[in-house]
């Protein structure tokens, strides 16, 4: 049947069919008759051209004309004559406001309006990404509000996020919506890069009932997109202080049937103020999308991480302990992922995903000959694999509902050892185990109406170790009135299982395992609130949060102990305005107070009625973007971090607690497409006022630093 006709017959039946003959759907609804028939013309005329069949031949030919005449017009509009030749490789249109991510998906595990979600959420877009000139995935995330990020002073230092107050191993970390933590939720940020990443969501608040372990502070999900359009490839090459060099490269194209988007970065490091420092880093990304059928869709998502670090200082940092001039750090991950993609119907799509995550850290401290100030020589080396699979269902339903049913399994693996060479592994060494786990989760996402959306989640995780946990979550969004603020709110559960080391301990720690407690999930609740109103093209929010945690691990000199309870509470602020179309501007605040409520050991890590370790009571971010023109843009950007505790551990082995001083940064960034559109220049800047702060104690952060580059494009 020709595709007009189709489309008349539909159109009729949802003119003239009864409301109970066809419930109403969200955006179908029944109508009178005057309205059918004055819709049902308007559309028959439009798609009348289109009842007749075009041959393949015609319908070419019919595009081909088509595309020129548009061509054409773009030409004129830009005042160039028609015979001039154009490349078209627009980096950033300059028209409209810069975008701020306007679908999320992280909120719901299905795409959402980003104005009818009720949690909290961040959105740092592609182009954002660019006009920051941001290439680490670390960096990325500390313009976010109430992330937190810190490190050992220069790059492939350990690189921390606390989110919210929450501690460093607290956030799930998510490539499409399949994790990436490592053993009880830890990840190693200052590894992963950004290559072929379409956009970051960053959820703040619990996502345990839908994604299990580890989210109880939040979810960074990193997202990637469909490649499609012409074959470009794009390669740059880099240079800057510290004799640091990166070269990167990617391949995006494709069409309805087959879309490939790839990417990659090769960054090398041979210069810095501190002795055994020198870092390789390659990094490697690639989605590959296939239509099987007209209703079902693949897609292959791989992920690659090898690195290479002179570790210069252990705990004490490179203030107090003598420069190690031996250590080095060795790391590789892969993660790949298939997912299958059904659209059974228009009220039921499908997702079956099937993945496979490992990461291998070898860190080793070799003797060299003659050498008389090291005794021995220590190695140590983990590996973790997961592996799994999720099956995702989505319904729509009458009456505006939308309902997820799901299932997820994984096996965790996870081997490490900790000696001297030549030291035979033992049970006091050498850690060996492995666990399941196996969940079931429902949502409902009713749109009440077009102000006004509730969800409801929940999950029944079971764990060969820990047995049955259940989680849950509700949110919901309300547009007051037409102009009015729009309300915001959620309250959610958080789970974590306790890692690997600290149940079964190490070489020089007790794990839970060997203590009288027993062995617990930690536990987060978390709520937040907020207001967000418009004007115009100014847009403004303040959330209230409150995260508690109980049940919390704690290590100490010798000995790991399970108990302690916390509670983070504040506000975030955020501003983002588009005073013309060549200006966006930006400003968020966090206000943060947090506790140790209750504690089980007595060493310096927890103490009771004091602050949580390295989270800052105040911050603040802000920037500026400048696009004057099509071809030139610039960036302005402003960190405030407010002073907070650490431990010193020069000073005592358990770590004295002492604070660190606040600090403020400012980078800029700016980019040049030349005449020839193919060939762009940039360039980045950070902390254009030489500063010189800590933001762990004893590890110095670099001073002044930039990168400079040029980057090529070429469309097949």
């Amino acid at each position: 049947m020709p595709q007009g006709v189709r489309g008349f017959l539909f159109l009729r039946r949802c003119c003239w069919g009864s409301a109970d003959a066809f419930p109403v759907r969200k955006g179908i609804a029944p109508m009178r008759t005057g309205t059918g028939w004055l819709m049902v013309m308007t559309v028959v005329l439009a798609m009348t051209p289109s009842w007749a069949e075009e041959t393949k031949d015609q319908e070419l030919a019919r595009l081909k004309k088509e595309r020129a005449a548009l061509d054409q017009r773009i030409r004129e509009l830009e005042g160039q004559p028609s015979s001039e030749p154009k490349v078209e490789i627009s980096r950033i249109p300059v028209a409209r406001p810069i975008p701020r991510g306007n679908v999320v998906v992280t909120d719901t595990r299905i795409e959402r309006d980003r104005s009818t979600v009720g949690r909290s959420m961040t959105v740092v877009t592609e182009e954002d990404m660019e006009l920051s000139g941001k290439r680490e995935a670390q960096e990325v995330l500390r313009d976010v509000p109430s992330a937190q990020v810190v490190r050992t002073a220069g790059r492939g230092g350990t690189t921390s996020l606390f989110l919210r107050g929450g501690d460093a191993n607290f956030v799930s970390v998510m490539v499409d919506g399949v994790r990436m933590n490592k053993d009880g939720g830890s990840f190693d940020f200052e590894n992963f890069g950004i290559d072929a990443i379409d956009r970051v969501e960053v959820l703040r608040g619990a996502g345990s009932s839908l994604y299990g372990s580890d989210s109880l502070a939040g979810v960074v999900n990193f997202i990637t997109r469909k490649g499609d359009g012409p074959a470009t490839l794009r390669t740059s090459f880099e240079y800057g202080s510290f004799e640091t060099m990166r070269e990167r490269f990617s391949l995006v194209g494709g069409d309805d049937r087959f879309g490939y988007r790839i990417g990659g970065s090769n960054l090398q490091q041979r210069g810095s103020v501190f002795v055994n420092s020198n870092y390789d880093d390659r990094n490697f990304g690639g989605r590959f999308d296939l239509r099987l059928s007209p209703d079902m869709t693949a897609m292959v998502s791989v992920r690659s991480v090898e690195s290479h670090l002179g570790v210069y200082t252990t705990s004490a940092g490179a203030d107090y302990e003598p420069p190690n001039a031996n250590a080095v750090k060795d790391r590789s991950s892969t993660l790949t992922a298939l997912s299958f993609f059904s659209d059974a119907s228009p009220d039921w799509k499908s997702r079956l995903t099937l993945y496979r995550y490992f990461d291998a850290v070898k860190s080793s401290n070799p003797k060299f000959p003659g050498e008389v100030s090291q005794a021995s020589e220590v190695y140590s080396f983990t590996e973790f694999a997961r592996q799994g699979w999720a099956w995702q269902n989505d319904f729509i339903l009458p009456r505006g509902h939308t309902f997820t049913a799901g299932v997820d399994h994984e096996a965790e693996d996870y081997d490490s050892l900790r000696a001297t060479i030549g030291t035979a592994p033992t049970a006091a060494n050498a850690v060996d185990k492995t666990r399941t786990n196996s969940a079931l989760f429902v949502q409902d996402i009713w749109d009440v109406d077009k102000r006004l959306t509730l969800m409801a989640s929940a999950r029944r995780d079971h764990n060969s170790a820990f047995g049955d946990d259940d989680t849950g979550q509700t949110a919901l969004s309300w547009k007051t009135f037409d102009g009015g603020p729009r309300l915001h709110a959620s309250l959610g559960m958080g789970s974590k299982i306790p890692t690997f080391s600290q149940i079964y301990g190490s070489t020089t720690t007790v794990g839970l395992i060997g203590t009288s407690d027993g062995v617990r999930v930690t536990r987060s609740r978390t709520f937040d609130a907020g207001l967000e109103q418009a004007w115009g093209r100014m847009v403004a929010d303040v959330t209230f949060f409150e995260h508690k945690y109980r049940d919390l691990v704690e290590t100490a000199t010798g000995v790991t102990a399970q108990g302690g309870a916390a509670v983070a509470r504040g506000f975030e602020f955020t501003l983002d305005a588009d005073p013309a179309t060549w200006l966006h501007l930006h400003a968020d605040m966090t206000l943060m107070d947090t506790n140790v409520l209750y504690t089980r050991t007595t060493g310096t890590s927890f103490v009771p009625n004091d602050e949580l370790l390295r989270r800052a009571g105040r911050q603040a971010n802000a920037s500026a973007v400048f696009k004057p023109s099509e071809t030139w843009n610039a960036r302005l950007g402003m960190r405030y971090m407010g002073s907070r505790v650490d431990r010193n551990f020069w000073q005592s082995p358990s770590g004295t607690r002492q604070h660190l001083s606040s600090y403020t940064l400012f980078d800029a960034s700016t980019s040049w497409t030349l005449p020839d559109a193919r060939w762009r220049l940039f360039a980045t800047a950070e902390n254009l006022l030489d500063l010189q702060y800590q933001e762990i104690i004893g590890f110095p952060s670099p001073g002044f630093n930039m990168m400079g580059g040029v980057e090529y494009a070429y469309v097949f």
